[in-house]
């Protein structure tokens, strides 16, 4: 059995390029993925303040018993909901600011306002969740009023 030297000399070196090729290939596509991140980190930082502070201002709402407090809460939920709120938002945590904001204004019971601050609550951690592409685990836990 005769060994063709050339043949194995070419597919040596075939490799090789191949491999140059699919390194710079990996290398540019990891330079372009943590570009584009650092190009998003202001925008998912400003979503993470802006969301808690929404939460903030529901919780606020259903639980502060001073009127002083609950003024202020109201103020900064109207005012993240007619401004920063509509800059990171996505659908769901939306739709969840339009039901709180509607029983808010309708002056609902308090259990519903619970319910529907919570419903905020865990629409913004699933947003989150989908912003820095990290699945967050489910919550299992029971509203108690």
């Amino acid at each position: 059995m005769k060994v063709n030297l050339n043949r194995i000399e070419f597919t040596l070196k075939a490799l090789g390029a191949a491999s140059i090729i699919v390194g710079g290939a990996l290398g540019l596509w990891k330079y372009f993925d943590a570009s584009e991140k650092e190009y998003r980190r202001p925008l998912w930082e400003r979503q993470i303040a802006v969301y808690f502070e929404a939460t903030n201002a529901t919780g606020l709402l259903v639980s502060a018993t001073d009127p002083q407090q609950l003024a202020t809460a109201e103020r900064s939920f109207w005012k993240l909901y007619y401004g920063p709120m509509a800059l990171v938002e996505d659908l769901q945590v939306e739709q969840a600011m339009v039901q709180f904001g509607r029983c808010l204004r309708d002056q609902c019971e308090m259990a519903q306002l619970r319910k529907l601050s919570l419903s905020l609550a865990h629409a913004c951690r699933a947003s989150l969740g989908e912003s820095w592409a990290h699945k967050l685990p489910e919550l299992q836990g029971k509203m108690e009023n």
